[in-house]
């Protein structure tokens, strides 16, 4: 991917990178019609900051500049984005003895979470082990998860107790390893970090879908993730915390991602002190109200005509 244009804000300044003809880069202060720079080794790094030479002809407003760009960087690196394809499970793991950096997009690293938490000795040892416990026990899935060790080797296997019955994590239904990525991630990221999750109800049943509303407002991060019929359950019991005022509607922010043609925009529903949307997108939910009233209508004809 090129960068075509690039525009940085801050201070009621404006800087902006936009791409010329044959790939050279022209940098271009808030209202000037005459670029500050030109030439190929302007380009964008990262496609959020200023090239080093871009920082250096700008004379005096290059720290602003490299002020901004390593803010957006932080930014950027507090983000914890969990896609939609996560790992299926394996029978057993070896373990490095240490604690992963990132659980990553598809959930790789959320089983070494898991065992650093279990087996590395600190304050806050099985935090995230007994947190995935009781959010798997709420949703009625599992009782409990277990880290046990493989005889004297160094591998380890994940345990769902349910029942009482104690089974391999691969050999228990796909929606509980699929929904441990998400709920590792909620006790893993560091505070003040923001959570992307795509399709987090994702082979979950509909009680279990709900109650990952309450998680999400548990562990008070951020979250923005796909509009489908799948989230009805969350998104409804997300209402329910809101009408409930166990959550508030300005603590609450839901998007629904409209396409249009070759583009795509951020429409927020807005919720009212019960819970309501205002105005909801077309066919956000198929026609499912409209089905509702229509069952109602059906109901009251049959039992008047029975009555007749």
């Amino acid at each position: 991917m090129v960068v075509q244009n690039l525009s940085l804000q801050t201070q009621g300044r404006q800087f902006r990178v936009v791409r010329r003809e044959k790939g050279a880069f022209s940098i271009v202060m808030d209202e000037e019609t005459q670029p500050r720079a030109r030439g190929r080794h302007f380009a964008p790094e990262r496609s959020i900051a200023l090239s080093a030479d871009g920082i250096a002809a700008l004379d005096k407003d290059g720290p602003l500049v490299e002020d901004l760009s390593l803010a957006i960087r932080r930014e950027l690196e507090g983000v914890n984005y969990l896609g939609p394809l996560r790992r299926k499970p394996e029978r057993d793991y070896p373990w490095n003895k240490t604690k992963p950096g990132e659980v990553g997009s598809d959930g790789r690293a959320a089983i070494d979470a898991l065992l650093a938490s279990a087996l590395l000795r600190s304050e806050d040892q099985n935090e995230i082990v007994e947190g995935v416990s009781k959010w798997l026990s709420r949703m009625k899935v599992a009782q409990r998860l277990e880290v046990r060790q493989q005889g004297r080797s160094s591998r380890y296997e994940l345990v769902i107790h349910r029942d009482g019955v104690a089974c391999n994590l691969r050999d228990v239904g796909i929606g509980v390893s699929q929904v441990l990525p998400v709920l590792v991630v909620a006790y893993f990221a560091s505070p003040g970090s923001t959570i992307l999750l795509e399709e987090p109800e994702i082979h979950l049943h509909p009680l279990a879908q709900s109650v990952l509303a309450e998680l999400l407002k548990s562990a008070g991060r951020e979250m923005s993730s796909s509009s489908s019929r799948r989230i009805r359950a969350l998104f409804r019991r997300m209402q329910t915390l809101v009408a409930r005022q166990k959550v508030s509607p300005d603590s609450v922010a839901m998007y629904f991602v409209e396409r249009k043609r070759k583009s795509a925009s951020l429409r927020e529903l807005a919720l009212d002190d019960y819970g309501r949307v205002s105005e909801w997108p077309d066919d956000f939910f198929g026609d499912a109200l409209g089905e509702t009233r229509e069952q109602a209508k059906l109901m009251f004809e049959r039992q008047k005509a029975a009555k007749a």
